[in-house]
């Protein structure tokens, strides 16, 4: 059965409900949209449906009891804005912002683009000017703690205090495509790094797109031009999380408190290239060990920003032996349980059918979580209490259990024109709601609003225990 958006109530103890309505695109990200008391949702307002194109100017909030929305930050100086995820300890909250007054020779790309910590109770926060995460510094000699390139979709920690992100060096990018002599010139690759907050980096303004930042960053994951066949080398990392509410419990019963699991590109033996999961995890006094080995590392002109001594990621996923080697599916990222035990990620089963699976943290390997007779068709997140992934399949909004494996739909399936987007299925920190976006007719256009879904939690964990 098929949903009618103007009946959108599709049972008693799950009920579906519309909250923006303005004819323009509305965009969540693929996590934290919620404010932490849970009033609100944050998004973007980029026109294409996907979110593709990066041309959104003003971040916005919607209140999920009344529908009032609010404009929270709107960018000038013809700078785009959008990607906005928010603090879950406060009313801070991190999103892209693109060059201001771009030019042909500096316009929005993946190597030209900042995180902006914003605190949405602050004064005057239309038109003001943003506080930029992440230094750049693009001529040597560099600046610790300053990047070469642009910073993408940032996460705050379980404490609201690190945030994490994925980073291209333009520096790279740039002297690889003007190369004119023999010189081994490392080339530009996605890889995961780390902003620390309380640790200003001012950068001299000897380029025109230098810039200083609030926070000294690093980068902790290590990729290579080559990865061997057959071994742990990535040739991209992307897509991370951070592991637990807590960190998470190693072997030996010490607690590691934070880490990251991250995607990785690999080959295997035969040299096909394929995705594995990997974690690495990050020593309290990372800043500490970054100033002591930064003026020997950051100045390695042709090289890549690589981790400080210490940092090493493992590999969690050993896929090439089964019958479709890698992980698979929609476009994802990986989410940690509460406690910090399992990662879940998205794989096809034998039948080609993408399906739920999960990872030990410190055993790796996969189990297979849920058995659909269909795929799973967007990212996911888990619910604040660790028992619930909630998730788009089949045209509809569902759950799945993190136990059991048992998945649930909460909406019939939408018809196929207004079927919810795969880019963000979110819980509220208080798991009992899920924001999500579907497109909706206004005149002869089409516009991405946003849906949230208010479920009674004790009717659905009865119906799993069913």
């Amino acid at each position: 059965m098929e949903v009618d958006l103007s009946h959108p109530n599709s049972n008693r103890w799950a009920k579906l409900r519309r909250v923006t309505w303005e004819p323009t695109g509305h965009i969540l990200s693929n996590a934290a949209v919620w404010s932490p008391c849970g009033t609100w949702i944050y998004f973007d307002l980029r026109s294409d449906p996907a979110g593709s194109r990066f041309d959104g100017s003003a971040i916005e909030r919607v209140n999920a009891e009344s529908g009032l929305v609010e404009t929270i930050y709107r960018s000038d100086a013809k700078a785009k804005c959008g990607v906005v995820l928010t603090s879950p300890t406060s009313s801070d909250i991190v999103f892209i912002h693109g060059p201001e007054h771009p030019s042909p020779q500096w316009d929005y790309g993946m190597t030209r683009r900042s995180g902006v910590v914003f605190d949405t109770q602050r004064p005057a926060t239309l038109g003001s000017n943003p506080s930029l995460l992440d230094a750049r510094d693009l001529c040597p000699p560099f600046t610790a703690g300053a990047l070469r390139g642009g910073t993408h979709v940032h996460q705050f920690d379980p404490w609201g205090e690190w945030i994490s992100f994925t980073y291209e060096d333009d520096y790279l990018a740039r002297i690889k495509q003007d190369q004119s002599s023999s010189t081994k010139i490392h080339t530009n690759q996605r890889n995961i790094g780390v902003a620390i907050p309380n640790h200003y980096v001012s950068v001299l303004p000897r380029h025109p797109r230098n810039q200083s930042g609030s926070h000294f960053c690093a980068i902790v994951s290590r990729t290579c031009d080559e990865p061997r066949h057959g071994s742990d080398d990535i040739s991209k990392a992307y897509e991370e999380t951070w592991i637990g509410s807590n960190g998470y419990i190693k072997p030996d019963g010490s607690r590691q408190k934070r880490a990251l699991a991250f995607l990785g590109d690999v080959r295997c033996s035969l040299g096909q290239l394929f995705t594995e999961l990997f974690v690495v995890d990050l020593p309290e006094d990372l800043m500490s060990i970054c100033q002591t080995h930064w003026p020997a590392d950051c100045n390695r002109m042709h090289h890549r920003l690589e981790p400080p001594p210490g940092i090493q990621a493992r590999r969690l996923t050993y896929t090439a032996d089964t019958s479709l080697p890698g992980i698979q599916g929609p476009r994802f990222w990986p989410r940690s349980s509460p406690d910090g035990k399992w990662i879940y990620i998205l794989k096809k089963d034998p039948k080609g059918i993408v399906q739920f699976w999960r990872a030990d943290i410190n055993e790796g390997g996969l189990q297979k979580l849920s058995n659909n007779p269909v795929s799973i068709t967007s990212c996911f997140t888990v619910s604040s209490d660790g028992k619930w992934l909630a998730h788009i399949m089949d045209r509809s909004v569902c759950v799945t259990n993190c136990n059991s494996g048992k998945t649930i739909r909460l909406t019939d399936s939408f018809n196929e024109r207004f079927s919810p987007r795969g880019e963000a299925c979110v819980w509220n920190p208080a798991g009992n709601r899920i924001a999500f976006v579907a497109p909706t007719t206004h005149g002869e256009e089409l516009f991405n609003q946003v849906f949230i879904i208010d479920i009674d939690r004790a009717q659905l964990d009865r119906l799993d225990s069913d």
